[in-house]
């Protein structure tokens, strides 16, 4: 396995990512596809979860010097002519719905709470301030995990 895929952080950025409605595309690894495991491949698909980013395997110049390597970059990272995902980075939300797609989230670790006009949605030391509409006016905040989407509305 990769030391880039064994660390800690990467899986923890990935989820501070999610947290903050940013999304992954695609993991790379700079090496060959016998040096990466199944369960990393497992963990790193759409098949586990679509808030997971993929991960891409292959060998490339770690430090281009040219504008030809940097064209050979370019041309293996994007190989297949599309630059962005097909599908949209996360589930669309309304005014008073926010749904959020956080890879390798840990419902054991979420706290949500209001503090006055916001939701404090708290991810073991990450925290992100958000504002419903219709809490001020007296609605009831409503939050459920399911899977690695997490989904706060007011009703």
């Amino acid at each position: 396995l990769p030391p880039e895929l064994r660390l800690p952080p990467l899986r923890k950025s990935l989820t501070a990512f999610g947290l903050f409605g940013l999304a992954s595309d695609e993991v790379i690894v700079n090496g060959t596809p016998d040096q990466v495991d199944d369960e990393s491949r497992h963990d790193f698909s759409h098949e586990t979860s679509r808030a997971r980013p993929i991960l891409r395997i292959g060998q490339l110049e770690l430090t281009p010097t040219d504008r030809d390597t940097w064209a050979l970059r370019g041309a293996s990272l994007y190989r297949d002519g599309d630059i962005f995902a097909t599908e949209p980075p996360r589930p669309t939300s309304s005014d008073r719905d926010l749904r959020l797609l956080i890879p390798f989230l840990n419902p054991k670790a979420l706290d949500i709470a209001v503090a006055n006009e916001e939701v404090v949605v708290q991810l073991e030391q990450l925290r992100r301030h958000v504002l419903l509409p219709g809490l001020v006016d007296g609605g009831r905040l409503r939050a459920r995990v399911e899977g690695e989407l997490l989904r706060l509305w007011v009703e």
